[in-house]
Parts: C-alpha cells; structure tokens; sequence
C-alpha cells in the first residue's frame, strides 16, 4: 500500500469479501489467510481465520483457529474489550486490540526477531487491522501491505506495516463532525477491489 493513499470522495462502496462480510463483535473477528501459522508458502488465500477473546476481567485471552487448526492461544492481558484479526505476509498474526492498560496491537516484529506487543496512544479507539491485497501477485511484487485503521483525537487515521507501524497518517480530519463517537469497526478489501473502511458511531453511557 503507498503510504501517501487517499480517500475517494465521494465513497465508492461495495460489498465486502468474503470473510469480511461476516458480522464481527467487539471480541471475535475473521480473517481470510494460510495454511498454518507461521506458514505463508501457500499464500493468503487458503481458509478462514477465526479470532475470540476467552475469559473476562484479568484473565483475558486472545485464540485463534482455522479449518485445519484447533484453537491456537496467542496472548494474554488484562481486561481485554476489542480484538480484530489481521496476518502479514508470512501468516504471522497482527492484532490490534484494546485492554485495561490501553490500546495496542500483537506482531511479528522482523528486528528482533519475534513477537511483539506495543502500545498505541491512548486517545486511539478501537484499532481494527486487515491486509489490504491477499493475492499471491501481490505479496511476490511486495505491494501489499497490513493496514490499522482507527479514530485519534477526532481524525480517521492508519499505520502502515511497511513503515513498521511507527507513522501516523491521517485519511480524514475531524470525522468526529460526521459521526458522534466514531470508531473502525472493520477494514478489509470490497469486491470491487478497493479497500474498505466501516466507520461506526456509538453511544456511550
């Protein structure tokens, strides 16, 4: 994804792909990916991933599963509320989350190498996370990339995993005068092959 994309205005919206046209609630999410994780030699487009967050208050923990994988823990934290799926290239899984200490999100970080958990700032809501383009073409030509998408301080902002996640852009100022309490609910490619951002306001109490 070029760092420097820009939203159509006005929105051309279609349909999501499969599985992003599933429903996803605050703690479960699907994602379409490989073989196995860790495992990118088939590609992106073999099955369906599934996300669920288990337990509740300090003993929170994030699962994943497939068709051909029983469910896999991946981490645990404390009060865990929001959850979203996402997988890099390698089918290594990147989740963007919100728990008691704040938002944040899980990856592979190839520096270290291993996996890693860094925090997001805490005016971010509700990060969600999706790679833009799973074709195969894509990944050999190294144009695709993992996409967080999420509201800060009013603006419609995302990250890049090419950039390493550190940048922030913004796609929209002040989206908050659109929507009262805005979030990103999901972000996931459309059928007419443009990636999709779902923007959702909420009532809070």
């Amino acid at each position: 994804m070029n760092p420097a994309v820009v939203l159509v205005q006005p929105p051309v919206i279609t349909a999501y792909l499969s599985p992003d046209n599933l429903p996803s609630t605050d703690l479960e999410d699907w994602e379409e990916g490989g073989i196995a994780l860790s495992d990118g030699s088939k590609g992106l487009e073999v099955q369906v991933w599934h996300l669920l967050v288990h337990g509740s208050g300090a003993t929170t923990s994030v699962w994943v599963d497939a068709p051909n994988t029983p469910p896999v823990q991946i981490f645990a934290a404390a009060n865990i509320t929001w959850a979203r799926l996402a997988f890099d290239q390698n089918m290594h899984p990147v989740i963007s989350f919100v728990a008691g200490a704040g938002p944040a999100f899980f990856w592979f970080d190839p520096l270290l190498p291993g996996n890693n958990i860094t925090a997001l700032p805490s005016t971010v809501v509700k990060p969600s996370v999706t790679m833009d383009d799973k074709r195969s073409i894509q990944t050999t030509l190294g144009n695709n990339d993992v996409v967080m998408a999420y509201v800060n301080n009013g603006n419609l902002c995302y990250r890049l995993q090419r950039q390493r996640y550190v940048t922030e852009h913004v796609w929209l100022t002040n989206i908050v005068d659109i929507i009262a309490n805005p979030f990103v609910n999901k972000i996931g490619m459309s059928e007419g092959l443009r990636l999709l951002v779902e923007v959702r306001g909420a009532i809070y109490q």
